[in-house]
């Protein structure tokens, strides 16, 4: 998309192809298609970096960043904090990995102590947690 024209850059088929080839295609994206979910879900798919073209209404979405977690399964370190960053309660959807962190944990917990629960076990009885 790069090189291609404004037509092209437009066309929610061809952008829709073309992030979901390569997540870097979404920074040439017209501006009205990177506000669409779709679009975007599709690019964040492919890959986390391009959380950070993101509109902003969309990366302080707090149901698109936790949709957005949950198809890329949790594992996006990234990903995950912009989520827990809006939503503590996206914590739920991290991989056992993340939910292992000490960090992301704490930084859940702090807003929510009831999410200890989603913690490993060996953060639950941790007392920094």
């Amino acid at each position: 998309l790069q090189h291609a024209g404004m037509g092209p850059r437009g066309d929610k088929e061809v952008v829709m192809e073309a992030v979901q080839h390569s997540a870097a295609a979404f920074e040439y994206v017209l501006p009205e298609l990177q506000r669409d979910p779709d679009v975007a879900l599709a690019a964040i798919s492919q890959s986390a970096a391009a959380l950070h073209c993101l509109p902003v209404e969309l990366r302080h979405n707090p149901t698109f960043l936790i949709e957005a977690v949950k198809k890329n399964q949790g594992r996006d370190r990234d990903l995950v904090i912009a989520a827990v960053m809006q939503d503590s309660s996206a914590i739920e959807f991290a991989s056992t990995d993340l939910r292992n962190d000490h960090w992301m944990m704490h930084v859940a917990v702090s807003r929510d102590g009831g999410l200890l629960r989603y913690a490993g076990g060996h953060l639950r009885h941790d007392r920094e947690t």
